[in-house]
């Protein structure tokens, strides 16, 4: 009777190692580390006061991983559709439009190249992602923007919805944001910019035509705007000639220098350079 019990508790043993070892060779879901909404906390070319002026605007980006293994990246308004699923505890593959990007979890920060953009991204509630998702969409109609990269409203003013505003300057003597690049009525490219004069006398705001560049090549921009003492002025447009410029989705890599001068003196107080996309 012992050695038939020993025996049994022999196989039995054996049964249970062989069970275990099965469990222990199935693969780990690691999953619930990535699963959820990610805002964009920085990306590569951006400065701090770049991303607090997105974050101002309510125009943030969200990368939504979903159960399903679907995902969403919500550009500021702009909605790119795709797939995800996790490699290991610490990365995951990320699927846009075909192209594929790896995601790596430090801590709890996610970073994720998209079209060759480093940007890195924390977890936020359903209700916060929500909240920035419907704010940009209130900024696409305010700026008259659709889902399209550009988009024209009744004036025949055309955005380009990737452009990410630049705050040029923001001190004690004055704040400069270029705020959206689009087309005139005519067809002409250029950034508008919002300005506030902070001194107690008169500014003009300009860029000179001559210290600016459009894909490595000298192109004239023109424009410039009148701020008295303590004020503002809104969607200051600074244009460059169709005949430079054929269409919008060409003005890219633009260099530009933006200059404040004193309107009574037309003495320079500021110079800015300033890169653009």
């Amino acid at each position: 009777m012992k050695k038939m019990l020993s025996i049994t508790m022999l196989a039995l043993a054996v049964a249970l190692s062989l069970a275990f070892a099965g469990c222990s060779s199935a693969p780990k879901d690691y999953s619930a580390n990535f699963q959820g909404n990610w805002k964009m906390t920085s990306m590569v070319g951006a400065s701090e006061e770049d991303m607090a002026f997105i974050e101002a605007l309510g125009m943030s980006v969200i990368l939504d991983l979903k159960e399903d293994k679907s995902a969403s990246l919500n550009m500021m308004g702009e909605e790119m559709t795709g797939s995800w699923e996790a490699v290991s505890e610490t990365e995951c593959t990320v699927t846009f439009e075909g192209d594929s990007a790896t995601g790596k979890l430090n801590g709890e920060e996610l970073s994720l190249a998209v079209e060759g953009e480093e940007m890195v991204f924390k977890k936020v509630s359903e209700d916060e992602a929500a909240a920035i998702k419907e704010n940009a969409a209130s900024m696409e109609d305010a700026l008259g923007v659709d889902s399209e990269d550009s988009a024209s409203d009744d004036s025949g003013v055309t955005y380009d919805a990737s452009f990410i505003p630049v705050t040029v300057a923001d001190d004690d003597q004055w704040t400069i944001n270029v705020v959206a690049k689009k087309t005139d009525e005519w067809g002409d490219a250029g950034y508008a910019l919002d300005i506030t004069n902070k001194l107690d006398i008169p500014i003009y705001v300009t860029v000179p035509f001559d210290k600016c560049t459009v894909n490595g090549k000298m192109v004239d921009f023109w424009g410039g705007k009148l701020v008295l003492p303590g004020k503002s002025a809104e969607d200051v447009f600074f244009y460059a000639s169709a005949d430079d410029v054929p269409s919008i989705s060409e003005m890219t890599n633009v260099e530009m220098a933006i200059e404040v001068w004193n309107n009574d003196t037309y003495e320079t107080l500021g110079s800015y350079n300033v890169a653009l996309n």
